[in-house]
This record gives C-alpha cells, structure tokens and sequence, in this order.
C-alpha cells in the first residue's frame, strides 16, 4: 500500500485527527498548511486531502486561491473535507451559503454510489461541524449525498478524481469514516 497522502490542513482541529486517521490505515501522510506555497511542495505525494478549519471562505481567499493552484495546476486525486469542499465549490465557480450550520450528528443519503461510497450502506450516520454549506456546484459536478435536511453533503467532478464530503470522516462519530478515506486513497 506505498500510498503518499499530502494532507493540507487551514488550521482546522480536525487536521491532525486526518493524519492520524491516514497512518492508522498504513498510508504514508504528512501534513502541510493549506496555502499556495506548500502546494507546489507536495510533489512525490499520491493523492491530496484537503482538512476543514474555521474560516469563512469566499472567492478571493487565501485557501481558495490555494486550492485553484492544486485543482488546476495539477492532476492528482483530491479530496476536501468540510471547509476543503467548501473551497472547491469556490474554485470551480460554486457558491456557498450560511443558513444551514450543522454541528453533531447528521444523516445522509448516498445519491450515488461513486467510490468513494464503495461498499457502504445508502444511509448512515456523520459528523458534523460546519457554519456554510455549498449551495451551488457547477455542471462539472455531480451531487453523490445529501443531508436528510437536503444540502449537499458529497460531491465529485464528473471528468476528475476531484471529491468533496461537508461531513468529517476523520471522527469516529461518523459511521464507515476510514472506509471513506481508504477507499478515496486506493482510487489513484
């Protein structure tokens, strides 16, 4: 399983539980901040997941503006995680909303099952610890989950190996967590 996972994290308490999460499941993985100067440093790394943190993004961010570097300079498998999707969403021309934070637990329904959702059941439960919610996804997307409550809870580009969860799967809160990441970390 020689797998290299750069972990980017924006100052998130969750970051190192991914890092954690990551060598548990017998990856190699370092964490770097999220901004434009360690993302031309990831070379060698395999695939990219992008952590959550407490920022409220928006199109000029320094996070997005990270992530456009990482999602259009490059061609590697991505994965974003709650604030990551969010600054996806935002560098694919997505848009954001702030009426539906959702903190604790949260059941979703699997839309489709990608594989990221690979072997795990249409509804379960996760975790959640979030202020915005992505609104909008451009054409270039599909929608995979949605919360009970109906936002977006997992997305991916239709063309490229580019996912975002709003939900953290790095918590043990959520159900099939690390079958999520291990199934993301073996597409590449």
């Amino acid at each position: 399983m020689n797998k290299r996972v750069a972990i980017l994290g924006p100052s998130g308490q969750y970051n190192h539980l991914i890092l954690r999460r990551v060598k548990e499941l017998g990856f190699y993985a370092e964490l770097f901040e999220l901004n434009e100067k360690n993302v031309l440093k990831i070379n060698g790394f395999d695939v990219v997941i992008i952590g959550g943190g407490p920022a409220r993004l928006d199109d000029s961010s320094q996070e997005v503006r990270a992530i456009k570097k990482l999602v259009f300079d490059r061609e590697m498998p991505v994965l974003g995680i709650c604030l990551g999707f969010q600054a996806i969403a935002l560098a694919f021309r997505g848009k954001l909303t702030t009426d539906q934070p959702s903190f604790g637990p949260q059941k979703i329904i699997v839309k489709e099952k990608d594989v990221i959702f690979e072997g795990l059941p249409d509804i379960f439960s996760v975790w959640e610890s979030h202020n915005d919610t992505v609104s909008f996804l451009p054409n270039e997307f599909k929608i995979l989950a949605v919360a009970e409550k109906g936002y977006i809870e997992a997305a991916r580009h239709i063309k490229r190996p580019i996912f975002g969860v709003l939900f953290h799967p790095e918590v043990e809160h959520t159900q099939f967590g690390s079958k999520i990441l291990h199934n993301f970390i073996l597409l590449s």
